[in-house]
């Protein structure tokens, strides 16, 4: 009897019409009546999904993505696919493919001879050839657009170029993750501004981004003016973040957030060498080398935790902190394991109602929570520029809490009494202070 080859792609045309948009090996994977046993311990958080119908005569195939136009040469991932169900079903592979933008893989599919049905039939092998397309729901060639992950907190956005970095700002309710450290160039647009605030997820991933060089967005308070990386915030996480050589310009500048008017949670993040200029304002002016203005909003709060600012300068005709420049009344502010080592700050001293200080230029008593905060002593002489009761007016002090330290002090992490599971002291070039040695965060210098 002749062999006869299965009728093994009846939707062929369907294979590979879009990159998958959850981790590889969740249970969302596994269909009803389908295996799949990656081969040679291969994984990656996001992949492909291929739609695929069996043949009626074989259940088992072998799938294989190559590199390229071409199924040439080693492939990248293989897999062993056992499919029971007669109808359509959707087949996950995982598949390190570039997240920065569309890329060329081919597909084989050879189906395997059935039990019983050697001599009847043979092995067949059917090739298809495809780019990835963007998962964030954009049309193919947007600018920014995003070739990994849903936006979700099982698989956040993968941001690896300025271009995704900026396109931040079309979704601003999801998750992000970044995978490589980003350098920008020209001037970038604050994420999030008066008419949306960003409210989701950046996870930096122990990468940095460096020349950040902001315009000013419109805030919701008072209509003054964010500068930043992020212009407004909502509820927000931010963490394992660093921000290298900025320049940021406003009334509430600062190389993280702007303008904080939701809960915000900052978690091992830093900044280093660069100026926040909060320039003149009748409305006042409040930069800092973190996050410039906490809002008197009955939502608002912010907790950082195990933060640092190096290098910076930071200058006001009103108040300027190392952390945080304003602080409202009625709104949380809580720093754990923070420090700073400012190259310079300067703000309104005269009056009393702002000032400088080395964590916060502005901040309320019944609000300000400081844990183990230190600050480089004589830059700023204060902890707080500005500590207030209820009155505009407040005087400069360290309260319980903070701690202003010398230099040297900050080459020992059981003189500052921090974590070693978190932090390191590694040396690097601070503005104004040469190549000196001070806590790292460990997150940075991990692969």
């Amino acid at each position: 009897m002749k062999n006869k080859i299965p009728a093994v792609f009846l939707s062929l045309c369907l294979l590979c019409s879009f990159p998958c948009a959850l981790p590889a090996g969740a249970a969302a994977f596994a269909a009803a009546g389908v295996t799949v046993a990656v081969q040679d311990g291969y994984s990656c958080d996001y992949g492909v999904d291929i739609p695929f119908t069996r043949s009626p005569r074989t259940q088992d195939y072998t799938f294989a993505l190559y590199e390229g136009p071409a199924a040439a040469g080693a492939p990248e991932v293989t897999a062993k696919v056992t499919v029971t169900p007669a109808s359509q079903v959707v087949i996950h592979l995982p598949l390190r493919y570039d997240p920065a933008g569309p890329d060329t893989w081919t597909l084989a599919v050879t189906a395997h001879v059935a039990p019983g049905r050697a001599g009847l039939d043979r092995e067949a092998t059917a090739v298809k050839t495809f780019e990835t397309a963007p998962s964030c729901g954009c049309p193919a060639g947007t600018a920014g657009a995003y070739y990994a992950g849903d936006g979700s907190a099982q698989s956040p956005f993968r941001v690896a170029t300025p271009g995704q970095l900026q396109h931040v700002n079309a979704h601003l309710s999801s998750q992000f993750i970044q995978t490589q450290d980003i350098a920008l160039t020209g001037t970038f647009i604050p994420i999030g501004s008066a008419e949306k605030a960003f409210s989701g997820v950046y996870d930096g991933g122990g990468h940095v981004i460096s020349n950040l060089n902001t315009g000013p967005v419109t805030g919701s308070d008072r209509s003054m003016t964010a500068s930043g990386l992020f212009g407004e915030t909502g509820k927000v996480t931010i963490q394992n973040l660093g921000i290298e050589d900025y320049s940021v310009k406003g009334e509430l500048a600062a190389p993280l957030i702007g303008l904080c008017s939701g809960p915000a949670t900052i978690t091992r993040c830093y900044t280093r060498n660069g100026s926040a200029m909060g320039g003149s304002s009748t409305k006042g002016a409040m930069p800092s080398a973190m996050v410039s203005y906490l809002h008197a909003s009955a939502s608002a709060s912010l907790r950082m935790t195990d933060c640092y600012a190096v290098g910076g300068a930071v200058t006001s005709s009103s108040a300027a902190g190392g952390l945080l420049g304003f602080g409202q009344s009625g709104t949380p502010s809580v720093f754990t394991n923070c420090f700073t080592i400012l190259s310079s700050i300067s703000a309104d001293e005269s009056s009393g109602n702002y000032g400088s200080g080395g964590i916060a230029g502005v901040a309320y008593s019944s609000t300000f929570r400081p844990t183990n905060c230190w600050f480089l002593s004589g830059t700023p002489a204060y902890a707080v520029g500005a500590y207030r009761s209820v009155s505009a007016a407040g005087p400069s002090t360290t309260p319980s809490g903070t701690e202003g330290t010398a230099l040297g002090d900050f080459n020992g992490l059981q003189t500052l009494g921090l974590p070693s599971d978190v932090w390191e002291i590694k040396s690097d070039a601070v503005n104004g202070r040469g190549n000196i040695a001070y806590p790292h965060l460990r997150v940075f210098g991990e692969p």
